[in-house]
């Protein structure tokens, strides 16, 4: 859900699915929130607090060693090259960004200025929220996504009433071009903030090309204005989509010659192509990344994009998961954004992991039938090379 990938971003430990949990528990038990295995133990007996402290202390060590990679780039062995970037939601975020080797911001959420309010955010405070972030991560690139209200993110409006399936509904792109007004002032901040550093622009949860010019014709627009006004920004801002729908990846050698790069969101793609709501816990078990179709969803898009010549990222969860890295890699992703604290786990992997094992590896897994089988032979050729993966992975 949204908030255990906000939670995460912050490095909050936490379990989700507990139901009426916190009204169980009387003030002042201890609890170990063990958000790695989604454990959560009340009451724990001193051997098990032991245990934990003990982990605590392992996952400390291994933080404080793979801090010396932070300045190191994330180069397979045999010299292939991955750039790993960050996904935040606060201008905040990108100090830490920075200070865990992430050369760039993936994916900037914008909604966050949009959540839990009774007013609309005008143009000018966008613009600052957007000028600040910019500024900090220069000379690095910051991908700035458009809109992804819908599903779980709710503006607090009485004007924008909850739906019955918000996943299915009108979010993202169809939320935006039915607000033009508000779109349009987006635009404008985005373009206005690009002036101060390497900005690209980003559009949620495309499924055709109408949509793309749509959101194209709008950019344009806001583009006229800003010349008549005389108001700086990057005319040549880069101009990418989401991938993250079966439409999109059936029609991604078209969109490719309209889009200036792409970007994967592996979150939505694993849950539209498994037909399953990954916030439901009655059918959660049926959300896997490694299930064969989403595979080849994800080397089609890699493949499409290399035939096209340009650049294709990951910004789901996937590219966060140490364990995934090489996935990634075999698949021909050379771009990964994820939250800033897996930056320097997922670089360790990349530096120790060559590309033609990670290539191997991929084609022995495109060849298994399911995800269970798919699951259990890449935690045995991972893990048998990095064996302390398995306390901070969530495959």
């Amino acid at each position: 859900s949204h908030t255990a990938i906000l939670a995460r971003s912050m490095g909050i430990p936490a379990v989700f699915g507990l139901g009426n949990f916190t009204a169980m528990v009387p003030n002042g038990m201890p609890v170990i929130i063990d958000g790695t295995n989604g454990m959560v133990i009340i009451n724990p007996s001193d051997e098990t607090f032991k245990e934990y402290l003990v982990k605590k202390q392992t996952l400390d060590y291994l933080e404080t060693s793979l801090a010396q990679l932070r300045d190191l780039p994330a180069a397979t062995p045999d010299g292939k090259r991955v750039f790993l970037r960050a996904n935040i939601e606060f201008p905040g975020e990108a100090n830490s960004a920075l200070s865990h080797g992430g050369e760039g911001v993936g994916l900037y959420r914008t909604e966050i200025l949009f959540l839990g309010r009774t007013s609309l955010p005008d143009e000018d405070e966008q613009f600052r929220d957007l000028r600040e972030v910019v500024e900090k991560m220069a000379p690095h690139p910051i991908t700035i996504r458009t809109l992804d209200i819908g599903g779980e993110k709710i503006l607090a409006e009485e004007n924008y009433q909850r739906e019955t399936n918000p996943a299915m509904g009108l979010r993202a792109v169809r939320f935006s071009l039915r607000e033009t007004a508000l779109f349009k002032g987006q635009l404008r901040a985005i373009l206005r903030a690009s002036h101060y550093g390497r900005a690209r622009v980003m559009f949620p949860m495309i499924s055709s090309l109408v949509e793309l010019r749509a959101c194209r014709a709008c950019l344009e627009e806001a583009k006229e204005e800003l010349r008549a006004e005389r108001i700086p920004f990057d005319d040549g801002i880069p101009v990418g989509i989401m991938v993250e729908t079966p439409a999109a990846v059936m029609i991604a050698d078209l969109l490719a010659k309209e889009a200036d790069f792409f970007s994967v969101g592996t979150n939505d793609l694993i849950q539209y192509c498994m037909a399953v709501d990954r916030g439901n816990q009655n059918v959660a078990y049926l959300y896997q990344p490694l299930h064969p179709a989403v595979l080849r969803m994800l080397r089609m898009i890699a493949r499409t994009a290399a035939e096209a010549g340009i650049p294709c990222e990951v910004c789901g969860e996937m590219a966060g998961d140490p364990l995934y890295a090489p996935v990634m890699m075999g698949l021909g992703f050379e771009e990964l954004s994820m939250n800033a604290y897996a930056i320097p786990i997922v670089k360790r992997v990349i530096r120790e992991f060559s590309y033609r094992d990670a290539e191997e590896l991929v084609s022995a897994l495109l060849n298994l039938g399911t995800a269970e089988e798919s699951r259990e032979y890449l935690e045995k050729e991972v893990l048998r090379r990095f064996p302390d993966l398995s306390r901070v992975s969530r495959i």
